[in-house]
């Protein structure tokens, strides 16, 4: 603190840390925590690809005995169709987050 007659005391010391070698500790020590060695991984999907879903009906004497196949989600324009569902999706939800924050 200092003192009456103007004179500077001891208020501060400057360390030897800075900003990056805090976050770097701070990450080291967060990485080596159990919740981030358990959650390590969680998401990674392996076997990406496979068939297409699609399933058939048996017929019989009332709708014709050859059956129904559902392949349709094979069919070209449904990437298309499930691609522009998703878009209005999305601009309904930015549209409610405006409007949240407006009000």
């Amino acid at each position: 603190m200092g003192n009456a007659d103007g004179i500077m005391g001891d208020m501060y010391s400057a360390g030897t840390d800075t900003p990056a070698s805090v976050y770097a500790d701070f990450k080291a020590q967060v990485s080596i925590s159990p919740l981030m060695s358990s959650a390590t991984g969680f998401f990674n999907a392996s076997g990406l690809g496979g068939s297409c879903p699609s399933w058939h009906i048996a017929g019989n004497k009332y709708w014709g005995m050859a059956g129904f196949d559902f392949g349709f989600f094979c069919a070209d324009g449904m990437l298309a169709l499930l691609t522009l569902a998703g878009y209005m999706v999305l601009a309904l939800g930015a549209f409610r987050a405006f409007c949240i924050a407006i009000y």
